[in-house]
């Protein structure tokens, strides 16, 4: 048997009604006899279960259908000579009322009456122990029932018609506890357990991306069992289920209007869906109009509610757009001709079939008409015939009623052929009448495989929703699907804090330089990664260096070019005149290494500008150290050497010794090998190599790795150099005239000092001209990234504020302290106590609104639930809150106490962490906070993590910062933004208090 789904959307249609008046019709006739060899049994809910008697005066047009399609099916099988040759089918039909303990007494006719179990089945009983007499509506032996249809009353007549091994077949009932043979040996049915139907109604949940929705359920196996379904599978699923309302079997007007109430609590929860019989599906309609929610609820309906028009007539605006679930069926044409040739004088094996026609068409029939009444009926048209015009449409169970009938019908038939092959009479033989009600179940009905000629194949049940949304109007107002969600979808960079429900949130905005791991963690890129702009990942960050197209690059590049061009002419000069009395008398040699030395330096520009590798960066130790130890190595030995012939020559006519051009040139390069050397022991102790420089957390720079205070201690030699040289050319200053070169030498030496002194501070203070522009850039960059964005500041947004803006004439405003996705934050001076305090502006749309309501309440329960407990400063104060109305909208406002750096700020202290005494400390404090909300205000922290941590500033932080804030207000002095800022790591208590935010 090939069974599915059928999703219908409901589209209202308004159907003019007259007024009429109906007689009523009571009593009513528990059940209908009709005569045949083999008795079938039969129960449907012909009428709506009664107030105060079993049965109520409404018919129901289903009930009615189903009865007629389980005649219309023994009809079909008593004319077809290949089904029970020579046997007739009858039937005895129980109206069920709609009530299962009804059901249940009716259905002790069944067990009376059955054929297959070995109880009294005379057709006399004896009420008195005396004469025997005829049983009143005895029907014969019944081999079978076709029933019930709701779950409710088929578990009650199951449990009853197993105990006598009496086979059913229910062909409306869903409930999956009838699944469980351990209970129901002998029930069958023809349609499938509703959890196939629960997972149908979580796909469309799905399928439409709702999230939080509530439920609505009869009680009784078939709501109870399908919702129970539901729930667990919407869990796995992620949706939520925000309120979940039995309808109680006895519900008046009353208890639907609570439930309405109830729904209308969970504001965002718009999905409701219904697990509810066909009449609590109606009169939740109902309730729904009464309660004006007429726009504010759309509904998914189990089967049910299924495809009955007549269930929404007169609410049709209420019903409009919701989406209904129903078994993939097949309508028999032969049913809807059998139908539309029944008339009430036709029709007398239905005793029930007047009141359906009257109510159907809304007239009386003639035969009905009271005899003396002064009231105008409408007398129904002898010429009426159930139509699709008049609104007749085939039920979606008559495919199931008709499937178990031949089911029956065709066990049945096997029996006869298997046991009463050596019968005379042919017919019901007397084995077939003893045969046991068990064993016919197990071997005829359960192995019963057919293809009835009123089936067609209508399609497959996959485990999958196949759901064109084209065609889904929920509201011919609305152009997109309507939302149902506790919360909504986080924004790009944002990440989920639960709270409550899984489908409950706030959103949180990582850090600029942190990424969604997750939908509920912010991972930090790391140092030389950036988050791309979806936040779903890091790139890794372009290295910065000194390019040669930079002016920083460009301009010491030009100089060092013009320096190399004019060392290159004094050499050229120097070689031409290589020989003359002059260079000769200048120390020719001496020279020429000076002017390797100064070329070296020179083009050691090129090396310190060029992007950082290993081989640059060796070239730069060493193209630093020793171009410096040539240059003042061979100044330095000239001026000694100069300094010494003065000296001996006005005490003795010797000459002094190591004066020679070789001698000159020995003495510099064993100056210049002390640098090389101290060069080569630095890259043994500090390898060369490349390091990437941080300056912020979106720079990365290249450098050679090299540490400011060993680049000073590589320098010190050649300092040694520089003063010993100046102290010679301080001595050789007032020598003759012919070596005036000292002069000069002493002059560039005083000058070097000079550059040097001014260097040394500058280098430390900057790094490097790169650094240095950066320095420049980056703090306003960081300015800039601490704003609000200005996007934000629209109708039901942000609300903008200014330096000096004054709130409640207490608040005055002294400067921003950042903004978030539901707020910004202000440092306040309170006027009236003198302190200062942070503001939360939120934003004036919901459901920011809610969220500002959600802080007011806990803050409020923190610090009434017990005043006295010293724990309570463990948790944040809300000192005040208030209202205004702006631009923008009104805007809920929260005074907070100020405080100062979380704990993730001060464990990332650059890297110096902190103290294991401080760490105690800080737990300790933590688990006092938290003790004090489980135990005294009932509220479990469910955010529990650095960021949340607060860290308190001294009293004396905030009276100096206070006293400076009160005196500029006095003196009428315009506030700086800048005057306040986060308490510096010094003025932080020692004792660190926890802020469970």
């Amino acid at each position: 048997m090939l069974l599915g789904f059928l999703l219908i959307l409901l589209i209202p249609f308004v159907f003019a009604q007259q007024e009429i008046a109906q007689p009523q019709v009571d009593p009513f006739q528990a059940s209908t006899l009709i005569t045949g060899d083999i008795i079938l049994g039969g129960l449907f809910p012909v009428h709506e279960r009664g107030e105060k008697t079993p049965c109520g005066h409404k018919i129901y047009h289903r009930g009615i259908q189903r009865m007629e399609a389980m005649m219309f099916a023994m009809d079909r099988i008593n004319a077809d000579k290949k089904i029970l040759p020579n046997i007739t089918i009858g039937a005895h039909i129980i109206d069920t009322c709609s009530r299962d303990t009804y059901a249940l007494n009716q259905s002790l006719q069944f067990v009376r009456a059955s054929a297959l179990n070995n109880i009294d089945t005379s057709n006399f009983e004896c009420q008195d122990h005396s004469i025997p007499r005829p049983r009143n509506n005895y029907s014969g032996p019944v081999f079978g029932v076709v029933g019930g249809s709701y779950s409710s009353v088929s578990l009650q007549v199951a449990n009853l018609l197993g105990l006598f091994r009496i086979p059913q077949i229910s062909p409306a009932s869903t409930a999956k506890a009838l699944s469980d043979k351990t209970r129901f040996k002998y029930f069958a049915r023809t349609v499938p357990p509703d959890t196939f139907q629960s997972s149908a109604l979580v796909d469309i949940v799905k399928s439409v991306n709702w999230s939080y929705v509530s439920t609505v359920y009869s009680e009784g196996s078939y709501g109870e069992y399908g919702i129970e379904v539901f729930h667990r599978e919407a869990q796995e699923r992620n949706v939520c289920i925000a309120a979940a309302e039995k309808v109680p079997s006895t519900a008046d007007e009353r208890d639907f209007d609570n439930i309405i109430a109830k729904l209308k609590k969970k504001i965002n929860a718009r999905g409701v869906i219904l697990f509810t019989r066909a009449e609590d599906a109606r009169r939740i309609l109902m309730a729904a109009k009464r309660a004006n929610a007429t726009r504010h609820f759309y509904w998914v309906a189990s089967d049910g509610w299924g495809k009955q028009q007549k269930l929404v007539e007169g609410i049709e605006e209420v019903a409009e757009g919701s989406i209904t679930v129903e078994l993939q069926s097949t309508n028999i044409p032969e049913f809807d001709t059998y139908m539309m040739t029944l008339t009430p004088e036709g029709n007398k094996r239905n005793p029930w079939f007047e009141q359906y026609w009257e109510d159907f068409f809304q007239c009386t029939l003639q035969k009905n008409l009271p005899l003396e009444t002064n009231v105008t009926f409408n007398v129904c048209n002898e010429d009426l015939r159930l139509a699709p015009e008049y609104g007749y449409e085939q039920e979606s169970k008559v495919q199931f009623v008709v499937d178990a009938v031949y089911a029956f019908a065709l066990a049945l038939d096997r029996l006869n052929k298997d046991i009463c092959i050596d019968y005379d009479h042919r017919g019901v033989c007397p084995a077939m009448t003893q045969y046991d009600g068990g064993d016919f179940y197990q071997t005829y009905l359960l192995n019963l495989n057919f293809n009835g000629k009123l089936r067609y194949v209508v399609g497959k049940w996959f485990n999958f929703l196949e759901l064109n949304q084209e065609f889904l109007i929920f509201d011919h107002n609305l152009t997109t699907t309507p939302v149902s969600a506790c919360s909504l979808p986080c924004e790009v960079g944002m990440i989920k804090k639960q709270q409550g429900d899984t489908c409950c949130w706030i959103c949180d905005k990582c850090e600029e330089y942190e990424y969604v791991s997750d939908e509920f963690t912010c991972m930090d890129c790391g140092p030389g990664y950036w988050p791309y702009p979806d936040k779903t990942a890091c790139y890794p960050l372009e290295l910065q260096y000194m390019r040669w197209d930079s002016l920083y690059a460009i301009v010491p590049t030009a100089f060092s070019c013009l320096g190399i061009v004019g060392t290159f002419a004094v050499i050229g000069l120097f070689i031409k005149h290589n020989d003359t009395p002059l260079v000769r008398a200048s120390g020719r040699e001496l020279s020429y290494m000076l002017l390797f030395g100064i070329l070296l330096c020179y083009l050691n520009t090129f090396a310190l500008l060029a992007k950082p590798s290993t081989t640059v960066c060796i070239t730069q130790r060493f193209g630093v150290g020793v171009g410096f130890s040539i240059i003042y190595g061979a100044l330095l030995t000239k001026t000694n050497r100069i300094s010494r012939i003065f000296d001996s020559a006005s005490k003795s006519a010797k000459r002094p010794s190591y004066i020679s051009p070789k001698s000159q040139v020995c003495i510099t390069c064993s100056l210049i090998a002390v640098q090389v050397i101290l060069t080569l022991v630095w890259m043994i102790i500090e390898p060369p190599g490349t390091r990437y420089y941080y300056p912020t957390r979106k720079t990365v720079i290249l450098k050679c790795k090299i540490q400011d205070m060993s680049f000073l201690f590589s320098q010190l030699y050649n300092m040694l150099l520089i003063t010993i040289c100046t102290v010679y050319a301080v001595k050789t200053r007032k020598i003759p005239e012919n070596f005036n070169e000292s002069k000069f030498i002493g002059f560039t030496m005083y000058t070097t000092c000079v550059i040097w002194l001014a260097f040394i501070p500058i280098y430390f203070g900057t790094g490097n001209a790169y650094e240095f522009g950066e320095s420049v850039t980056v703090p306003t960059a960081i300015s800039a990234s601490k704003q609000e964005q200005s996007a934000g500041y629209k109708k039901g947004d942000y609300h903008p504020v200014n330096i000096g803006d004054e709130y409640c004439a207490r608040y005055y405003v002294i400067r921003n302290l950042g903004f978030g996705t539901y707020s910004t934050i202000w440092l306040r001076w309170d006027k009236e106590d003198e302190h200062i305090v942070a503001l939360k502006i939120l934003r004036s749309t919901s459901p920011y609104s809610e969220i500002a309501l959600e802080e007011i309440k806990f803050p409020r329960i923190v610090d009434t639930a017990e005043p006295q407990d010293p724990r309570r400063n463990r948790t944040p104060r809300l000192l005040n809150d208030f209202r205004i109305s702006g631009v923008n909208g009104k805007h809920i406002c929260l005074i907070f106490q100020i405080t100062g750096y979380n704990l993730k700020l001060l464990l990332q202290n650059n890297g110096q962490g902190i103290r294991l005494a401080n760490i105690r400390t800080i737990m300790k404090q933590v688990l006092e906070g938290l003790k004090y909300l489980h135990s005294k205000c009932k509220i479990i922290h469910g955010d529990v993590k650095p960021e949340n941590i607060l860290i308190c500033v001294t009293e004396d932080y905030n009276i100096k910062l206070a006293c400076e804030v009160a005196e500029m207000h006095r003196s009428e002095i315009k506030l700086p933004t800048s005057i306040v800022a986060n308490a510096p790591l010094g003025t932080m208590k020692s004792s660190k208090q926890i802020k469970a935010d």
